[in-house]
């Protein structure tokens, strides 16, 4: 009897795992690492504490709370362009300016210079703006000159540079009077067209400014003529300053820039 032997199945081809060059099994590692490291964060924004007081237009804050100055406007396109992120500290004058001496703050945009100051703050080298005193009085007042103001109150901010100067005018003159002091000019500048006390020292840009410019009278009495420059802590951020001057510095030579735009609002 015969027997036939069945077919064979024809033999299946062997898999064989795909042979990489060295280099390759490095590519496809580094590949997976990538995908599964999280996402390096950004580079952080360089914190700036800023200082702001009331001194308008220069810097204050307004009546809806956002804080508003010509030296603001400067700020913040430096901070821009620098990559800060600016945090403000509001207080009256005396306060942010000791928070500077103390290190509390970074930052103070509206300072004037003067050496004693320089021995205890640094001071950036482009000057913002030159500002001076100017005596304001009731409308109905006579006062034209430093010797009418003889035995009569007059409103000083507390801590303002043309206060300090004033005083040693009067001094220079030998004429005696009563200071009155101020922790905010908006306040003493009420008083004065409210007929409550008969004169105070603001600076003149603050004047030309204020909403109740027309309830006062300005005086020929000017005096102090002051340069007005940002401010650090001492020691403390000579890369702050180094960027102002430098944007200001471009800033004067461009006469359609930012800061004369702002100089015209």
């Amino acid at each position: 009897m015969a027997f036939s032997v069945p077919a064979l199945p024809s033999p299946r081809p062997i898999r064989r795992a795909p042979r990489y060059l060295p280099g390759t099994w490095l590519v496809l590692l580094a590949t997976v690492c990538l995908c599964l490291a999280p996402p390096s964060p950004a580079a952080a924004s360089t914190p700036v504490t800023v200082g702001i007081y009331d001194n308008p237009p220069l810097i204050f804050r307004a009546e809806s709370g956002a804080f508003q100055g010509l030296a603001l406007d400067v700020l913040k396109e430096v901070a821009a362009e620098n990559d800060w992120k600016l945090n403000y500290v509001y207080a009256p004058w005396n306060g942010v300016f000791q928070m500077l001496t103390q290190g509390t703050i970074d930052l103070l945009p509206v300072v004037a210079y003067t050496e004693a100051r320089a021995r205890e703050v640094d001071y950036n080298h482009e000057t913002l703006l030159t500002n001076w005193g100017q005596v304001l009085v009731p409308p109905d007042s006579a006062v034209q000159s430093v010797l009418d103001l003889r035995a009569l109150p007059v409103g000083l901010l507390e801590g303002d540079i043309h206060a300090r100067n004033f005083t040693a005018l009067m001094e220079d003159f030998n004429v005696p009077f009563f200071p009155v002091q101020y922790d905010s000019y908006s306040l003493m500048m009420r008083d004065v067209a409210d007929g409550r006390i008969p004169a105070a020292v603001v600076n003149r840009f603050f004047y030309e400014a204020s909403p109740l410019r027309r309830l006062v009278t300005p005086t020929p009495i000017l005096f102090s003529p002051i340069e007005i420059r940002f401010a650090t802590t001492k020691g403390g951020h000579p890369e702050i300053l180094a960027a102002l001057d430098h944007w200001l510095a471009a800033a004067k030579a461009d006469s359609g820039s930012l800061l004369y735009r702002a100089f015209d609002r």
